[in-house]
């Protein structure tokens, strides 16, 4: 309450001023603010931190509507002490304020613990309010929902909530306060749709936003959201958006793990590390292991399958008939699978094998249900522009030959775009849950895998249709399975040249074995000349 000048004077910190007490969350005072009542000075005096009072870890009012806040399944989020108490004179209780700062993490934990619901409402001064953003990404961060309320030019909270009832105040912010995703998008956007450069650069801000959700859905439907807005390719966003996810788990990984190294470093200091046996070493070092041997052979094979399965896993791949001789449709996931459980084979490499598990998780889950909302969407989008085309055509021709034959047109395109819709919903529909998926070795694999590193020169595109890896999958995908057999083939072959060697070596080599071991040798060739025939090679050379 007092300052001690240097030369022992003691003073009234908070003299003339309007006095407003800071409750803890448990109800005790621990701090004072004070609001001057005169002009030319400091327009609030604040108590200094202490050991009871830490600001970055209280928020005005929230002793007062946590209950509120737990009732009303919400959180409203204002700057000042005033804005505080004329909203809970207006009825409105599940409001708490920053008192003034910055928005910390210790706060937003604070708000978390009552709800998961946050309303941050901001008076009509733009260059407050873009200056406040990075509030919105902190409370994205906790994994909290947030909504934005922006009042009238001229107002602040505590104004509005004097000029108006509860129930209108109710009313108002109901109908105005926006997911937070629309309200950076025009808040940033706003005088810069024609500067490419100053647009892009917003496109970004709002990408990091939702780069920073933890929810893997809440990010996935935030990307459909944002590149809807943008109008932008949702797979750019998306890879953009997971880019930025990684990172920034990579480096709060790194920093746990230099907190961990910090608090055990004193532990490990005076610890004497037990001598390993010399032979021992050795020895491990002269045989490595000959399976980790062939997942390192075998990687760019299962790679090869496993990309095929991200890009392009719900996309029918061919036909086949059920027991009564119904066609069915086989797609690209489906094959994949039974061609691996037909001959009871697995990925070698574990992170391969995971991820290519989770996607037959996705096609068998929730694909359907996906699949059908998503029909659901595209149908409607149809109608729209069937009902658009329909108008256009009936102000703009009137020749009844014209307008049926501007109609075909129509209904064709409609339908062009329709099915044009389901097939990229099909395609991108595994890759895009999975590049955000929350194991981190399933999600990089994942980002490696569909991410496009390789361009053709102009020379091709411009003089040529250039065919792609989707027109082509009748013919890559069998290859592929083919090509990861013949290199499992490769390495049994590998093997039993081995064993064989290993045999003849025995001071006493026993023919029989030697004979059962030449006869599968000679099996798993004629098998591999088979293979050799689909991928057209008449002779498989070993690789190196």
């Amino acid at each position: 309450m007092c300052i001690k000048t240097d030369q022992g004077r003691v003073y009234d910190r908070f003299k003339g001023r309007v006095m407003f007490p800071v409750f803890s969350i448990s109800g005790k005072v621990i701090a004072f603010g004070g609001r001057t009542l005169k002009k030319d000075v400091a327009k609030y005096v604040n108590s200094p931190e202490s050991l009871i009072y830490k600001k970055s870890y209280q928020l005005y009012g929230l002793y007062q509507a946590k209950q509120a806040i737990v009732k009303h399944d919400k959180c409203i989020l204002v700057e000042g002490y005033m804005d505080v108490i004329s909203m809970h004179q207006s009825g409105i209780e599940n409001v708490v304020a920053s008192s003034g700062t910055s928005l910390t993490d210790g706060q937003i934990r604070l708000i978390h613990r009552f709800t998961d619901n946050v309303t941050v409402i901001y008076d009509g001064d733009a260059a407050g309010i873009k200056a406040s953003l990075r509030g919105i990404d902190m409370l994205l961060a906790e994994g909290l929902d947030i909504k934005v309320l922006l009042l009238p030019d001229g107002d602040d909270p505590d104004s509005f909530a004097q000029k108006h009832t509860s129930s209108e105040l109710e009313e108002y912010i109901s109908a105005n306060e926006t997911d937070f995703l629309q309200f950076k998008t025009s808040i940033l956007l706003n005088g810069v749709k024609n500067d490419p450069i100053a647009k892009s650069r917003v496109i970004n801000d709002i990408v990091r936003s939702i780069a920073v959700i933890p929810n893997p859905i809440t990010r996935n439907v935030y990307i459909t959201e944002c590149s809807r807005m943008l109008e932008i390719d949702d797979r750019i966003v998306a890879l953009q958006v997971n880019k930025l996810f990684m990172e920034r788990v990579g480096k709060d990984n790194l920093k746990k793990q230099q907190e961990a190294a910090a608090e055990t470093i004193s532990d490990i200091v005076n610890v004497e590390e037990p001598a390993k046996p010399v032979e021992a070493a050795a020895e491990v070092k002269q045989q490595p292991s000959s399976v980790d041997s062939n997942s390192s052979f075998l990687r760019a094979y299962e790679q090869g399958i496993l990309r095929y399965v991200l890009r392009y896993g719900m996309l029918e791949l061919c036909e086949d008939y059920d027991d009564i001789g119904n066609p069915i449709s086989v797609k690209v996931i489906d094959y994949v699978n039974e061609e691996l459980k037909n001959d009871d084979l697995k990925f070698s490499n574990p992170d391969i094998e995971k991820t290519f598990e989770e996607a037959i998780k996705c096609s068998s889950m929730t694909w359907e249900e996906d699949n059908q909302r998503n029909n659901e969407t595209l149908l409607k989008e149809r109608e729209r522009y069937i009902a658009a085309g329909e108008e256009e055509i009936r102000t703009t021709v009137t020749d009844l030959n014209s307008i049926a034959v501007r109609e075909k047109e129509l209904v064709e395109r409609a339908d062009q775009l329709y099915f044009k819709g389901q097939r990229e919903y099909g395609m991108m529909y595994i890759e895009k849950i999975l590049c955000s998926h929350p194991d981190d070795s399933i999600r990089n694999l994942t980002l490696e895998l569909v991410s496009d590193k390789h361009t053709l020169s102009k020379v091709h595109t411009k003089y040529a249709k250039i065919e792609t890896d989707e027109d082509r999958l009748p013919e890559l995908v069998p290859r592929s399975i083919y090509e990861f057999k013949d290199a499992i083939l490769e390495c049994r072959i590998r093997k039993l040249h081995d064993d064989i060697k290993a045999a003849y070596s025995t001071p006493s080599p026993d023919k029989e074995v030697i004979r059962e071991l030449m006869e599968r040798h000679v099996q798993l060739q004629r098998l591999r000349g088979e293979f050799a025939k689909f991928l057209g090679e008449r002779i498989i050379n070993p690789r190196k």
